[in-house]
């Protein structure tokens, strides 16, 4: 799987005279993936070759915030908040029986996430609050379930 969220979001606020302008906005955004790849209840026989079973899954996340707050006295608050959950899970179980000269299981998970809170202001006084947050809460699992059979040629 390869899911991809990139947001872009703008607050802005102008005070002409003597008063302030205050501007705040939030991008919060999240891609909760679950990929497999499952093998539950199957022969897989490849005498001479190897059965392979593989899950990949690729995130992509940009959420991006800017303010303009222009008054006497400018006040921006900015967040942006990226989280990334789920899994990506390789799997061989049940009553299942593979013969191969090699067996792979292979689980590979990659993400890249760049929050982004950015600000701009002019007058007297200018307050400015930006955070970015990221959250990654992903399992990446191969694994074969106890009582599933393998074997090589060699050893029937």
């Amino acid at each position: 799987s390869h899911p991809v969220i990139h947001t872009d979001s703008t607050a802005g606020a102008v005070q002409f005279g003597l008063g302030g302008a205050g501007a705040a906005g939030g991008a919060d955004t999240t891609i909760r993936d679950n990929t497999q790849a499952l093998v539950h209840a199957s022969d897989l026989t490849a005498a001479n070759g190897k059965v392979a079973i593989q899950a990949n899954s690729q995130s992509e996340l940009d959420p991006t915030v800017r303010g303009l707050a222009v008054g006497l006295v400018g006040d921006n608050a900015m967040f942006a908040d990226a989280r990334l959950e789920g899994q990506t899970r390789a799997l061989l179980g049940g009553d299942s029986a593979v013969t191969a000269n090699r067996l792979d299981i292979l689980s590979h998970d990659q993400n890249v996430a760049t929050p982004s809170a950015e600000v701009d202001g002019g007058g007297a006084f200018n307050i400015t609050v930006t955070t970015s947050d990221l959250h990654i809460t992903r399992n990446t699992i191969a694994e074969i379930e106890a009582g599933t059979r393998t074997a090589t040629p060699a050893a029937r």
